[in-house]
């Protein structure tokens, strides 16, 4: 692989992937051990079973909580009832291409961008200014979507339906405007094999009305005694491990984007928003609009460097290992493969919401139920990425 070398530990701990543990430099031939959080045994708290159906969440689980009643004393979850084994051993990339680019429709093109990653870096395939200059602002979009998602559902959990009503319109904006420049809502067959398939010159113009919404919606909840009541000291999170926004909420520059091999953001001016302040779900929520923003920024100075493109052919190698990391709206999402005579032969992933699970658990504690659904939906985690097997 060019992208990482099997060295001693370099950089931060990112998490476990396959048989090996990833930092931010390289990866290291250890499997990582995560401690499990083990509840206290009270004479005073009890099991409270949450889910794995419940009316709050949009995706399947089950929460495990200890509580007296209402504070929240320790939590436990199995995120592995729909467990997903998904058939990808043996075939090509193009066959492979359709399954991975569904592990999380929300996230298609971070899944689909990262896999390529991975499967390029094997190949030794370099990219064009072109395919990378298009690959940032697809993920950008994607950010913009899923931020927009995530705070509609902490304005959800707070009963603020005109702040949800208008945030869901503006993500429901966001999925047209892809659509109209690349042929689907998300992403479906854009990415293949050291090309992209998409006309992005004139999307940042047209993303100016939908930013300028989301600038008002924030200064007006911002305003909210109610809703900020709700988010401040909620869910304090000052942890190491820790990923994406939740990271960046509570004062850590962990940003994929920065240490990038392959995608050059920082030739685009970028460095990492983040909150210096408790850690909480109101620094989270504060983190998810100022990055809408900043997308905004990024896209425009991406669409400035769009040049025509002609695709040309490429060496491909059948063989190789390959690592191909990007940052999804949730964090650091990575993929390791294996090719052998150009089939996929090993394949492992890592999502941020099997990082950031962890994280939130201990959040909780010393929270109070009522509490649970906003910090729940300020980490922005995904089941659908967690509870996946490749065969």
């Amino acid at each position: 692989m060019r992208l990482y070398s099997y060295d001693g530990p370099s950089g931060r701990k990112i998490g476990e992937i396959g048989d090996y543990t990833l930092y931010s430099e390289t990866l290291v031939r250890e499997k990582s051990v995560i401690k499990p959080y083990v509840t206290k045994e009270s004479n005073t708290a009890f099991n409270f079973i949450y889910g794995p159906s419940t009316g709050g969440l949009i995706e399947s689980t089950l929460f495990n909580i200890l509580t007296t009643g209402e504070s929240i004393k320790g939590m436990t979850s199995d995120p592995m009832f729909k467990l997903r084994e998904l058939k990808v051993l043996g075939k090509n990339v193009k066959d492979a291409m359709p399954i991975i680019e569904r592990i999380n429709g929300s996230f298609t093109a971070s899944h689909s961008i990262a896999f390529l990653g991975a499967v390029e870096d094997a190949m030794e395939i370099e990219l064009d200014e072109y395919i990378l200059m298009g690959r940032i602002i697809e993920l950008e979009l994607e950010r913009i979507r899923n931020h927009l998602h995530v705070i509609a559902r902490m304005c959800e959990a707070a009963a603020f339906g005109v702040p949800y009503n208008n945030l869901f319109y503006m993500r429901e904006k966001i999925n047209r405007l892809i659509e109209e420049y690349s042929g689907h809502r998300f992403f479906h067959n854009v990415n293949r094999i050291g090309e992209i398939d998409i006309d992005l010159i004139g999307v940042s113009k047209s993303l100016e009305n939908i930013c300028n919404d989301a600038k008002n919606t924030y200064d007006s909840l911002r305003d909210s005694k109610i809703f900020v009541d709700r988010l401040l000291d909620n869910g304090v999170v000052k942890d190491l491990d820790c990923i994406g926004p939740v990271a960046r909420g509570c004062g850590y520059p962990y940003d994929a984007r920065v240490d990038s091999t392959t995608l050059p953001y920082t030739e685009l001016g970028f460095s990492p928003v983040i909150e210096k302040g408790k850690g909480d779900a109101m620094d989270r929520f504060i983190i998810r609009f100022e990055e809408i923003q900043q997308s905004t920024e990024i896209i425009g100075e991406a669409e400035k460097r769009l040049k025509k493109h002609t695709t040309r052919p490429h060496h491909m190698e059948n063989e190789g290992e390959g690592l191909g990391r990007v940052e999804s709206p949730s964090g650091d999402l990575t993929y390791l493969i294996k090719l052998n005579e150009g089939k996929i032969n090993e394949i492992s992933m890592l999502t941020p919401s099997k990082v950031n699970l962890p994280v939130f658990l201990n959040s909780t504690r010393g929270n109070v139920f009522t509490d649970f659904h906003f910090n729940w939906e300020s980490f922005g985690i995904w089941i659908s990425e967690i509870a996946v097997g490749f065969i």
